[in-house]
């Protein structure tokens, strides 16, 4: 039987970020950040098989992401920083709900958002 990775957009990890932060702004040095998270949480579970993420930020490919997501996020290149077009408090469900990230992933990107605010 062929094992098929699950692919991860870097939009879903983006947006269930900002949701989870219930912030309207994202770093792209905290996206590195959570990157690098669930790279070593995945290697420690062994499942890093069971999925196709990027794990280094590639600056190209996040305004490529941020352009092909104009009506969601727009990028201050000056500051690297990926801004939610319409805040958190409007995060609209449906936005949220098309960028569902499964179970392990989701609860991965949870405790990012616990363990930073910890720190």
């Amino acid at each position: 039987m062929i094992h098929i990775p699950a692919f991860v957009d870097t939009k879903d990890i983006i947006v269930n970020l900002l949701y989870e932060d219930k912030k309207s702004f994202l770093t792209i040095n905290r996206l590195q950040e959570l990157l690098d998270f669930i790279y070593i949480k995945l290697s420690s579970e062994n499942k890093l098989d069971d999925y196709q993420i990027s794990f280094h930020v590639n600056f190209d490919a996040i305004v490529r992401t941020v352009v092909y997501n104009d009506q969601i996020f727009e990028l201050d290149i000056d500051d690297k920083t990926i801004i939610l077009l319409k805040g958190t408090t409007d995060l609209e469900e449906d936005v949220h709900d098309s960028c569902k990230l499964d179970n392990t992933l989701l609860s991965i990107v949870r405790e990012f958002v616990e363990v930073s605010l910890v720190v």
